[in-house]
């Protein structure tokens, strides 16, 4: 498998598809997905991409912009060039992911997808932050300049805002707050971080013809276009709650008068470590009172009783610890359709889900479940596809803000405008 290309200079990059003058033609949205589980990357892309244009041609909305996701034993220096050899002046975003799951092909570990968005009157910008652990003025920063960028290019107000970045070297957390700046207030942003199969090691992003890394591809979406999200996770707080009242980021150093092991330790018992089975509930005081997210421990310092989690913990928050079980976590990929759905004004045209490594792992067998949740409220008529990652962007409530989420499932609607 081929190296990644090296990126040199911080500089946000942009792809613009123009609009076409309406014609006779449908002006609704159109989402055509395919997914390959052959092992062999050229033939996978050649498969994905022949599914591709039959959908392609039963279907009068020209292609506007693609997603692209692949599991980690793929080629992906390979992937994206064939793929942008078949469609050369698309905006193309994605990453590594640690499955795909789809109406078209059902759940694989080992697997390529490629979604493609149409629309006659829809409009698509790409652009990329590059070297965000690098630049100087700081990963927020640089994601802001290319956000920026990107609703410069596309002009008019972006309505949706699609992102697959980094995982390793930069918190989704920061992701998440240039791309607010960048973008301005009141555009969703949805979609998931990097996966490397739990290796921790290297996650890959995709961006037009390159193969990125320390990266944070965006895809900005107007026009004719309605969607609709919210994210569940399926567990549930038990326990005492309590504010955090020393925390830097993702290390929580203290709950009340507590530190945060002394904390974790009255729901676990003595001895006991924090981990993915009972992530800490966070819930903000800008949302309802019994809403929350929640954030997956990473390590501990048995030391200093610290405990360090896949996105921060903000100072002031209350907190609880939660547990869960498989009926539960299943539960929680229909419910987040079910409230997807409560913002939905039409027919959905497509459903997208992200979701997360840890609950995967959680399933088991009964992984590819999930997505029979969210199609038991689109229907089988509507195109589904989701893929697995280590960091969800979505929201508490149906279209409400987004925000960085663990351990969480994010379903999004997508219709005609």
């Amino acid at each position: 498998m081929n190296a990644p290309r090296k990126q040199s200079g911080v500089r946000p990059t942009a792809t613009l598809i123009e609009p076409q003058e309406p014609s006779c033609g449908g002006e609704s949205v159109q989402v055509v997905v395919g997914h390959s589980e052959d092992v062999d990357t050229r033939s996978a892309v050649a498969e994905v991409v022949a599914q591709v244009r039959v959908g392609l041609d039963a279907t009068s909305d020209p292609p506007r912009a693609l997603v692209l996701f692949a599991t980690l034993d793929y080629d992906r220096e390979l992937l994206v060039r064939e793929v942008r050899e078949a469609f050369p002046d698309l905006p193309t975003v994605g990453c590594t992911v640690d499955a795909i799951s789809s109406s078209t092909l059902g759940y694989h570990e080992d697997a390529i997808a490629l979604v493609v968005f149409c629309g006659e009157r829809l409009r698509a910008v790409s652009v990329a932050a590059r070297d965000l652990s690098q630049h100087p003025a700081g990963a927020r920063a640089a994601v802001a300049e290319a956000a920026r960028c990107g609703v410069e290019r596309l002009e008019l107000a972006p309505l949706l805002c699609l992102t697959f970045p980094e995982s390793l070297s930069v918190s989704g957390g920061t992701v998440l707050q240039g791309a607010r700046v960048g973008l301005g207030d009141g555009v969703p942003v949805v979609g998931g971080t990097a996966t490397d199969d739990l290796r921790f090691e290297r996650v890959d992003q995709f961006f037009d013809g390159e193969v990125l890394h320390d990266s944070a591809p965006l895809l900005l979406l107007g026009g004719e276009l309605s969607a609709s999200w919210c994210a569940a996770c399926g567990w549930y707080p038990v326990g005492v709650q309590g504010e955090v009242t020393a925390a830097e980021g993702p290390v929580l150093q203290r709950v009340g008068s507590e530190s945060a092991l002394a904390f974790y330790r009255r729901y676990l018992g003595e001895g006991m470590l924090p981990s993915g089975d009972n992530p800490l509930a966070v819930y903000p005081p800008d949302e309802p009172s019994d809403a929350f997210y929640l954030r997956a421990p990473l390590t501990v310092d048995e030391d200093n009783e610290t405990v360090t989690f896949f996105g921060p913990v903000p100072q002031g928050s209350r907190v609880r610890v939660t547990e869960t079980s498989r009926d539960d976590i299943l539960a929680a990929a229909r419910q987040a359709a079910q409230w997807a759905g409560e913002g939905f004004e039409r027919e959905p045209r497509a459903a997208l889900f992200f979701s997360c490594v840890s609950r995967k792992a959680h399933l088991g067998t009964r992984t590819a479940h999930e997505l029979d949740m969210l199609r038991e409220v689109t229907g089988n008529g509507c195109p589904a596809l989701g893929v697995y990652t280590y960091g969800e962007f979505g929201s508490l409530t149906p279209r409400g803000s987004s925000r960085f989420l663990n351990q969480s499932i994010v379903a999004l609607l997508l219709g005609d405008g």
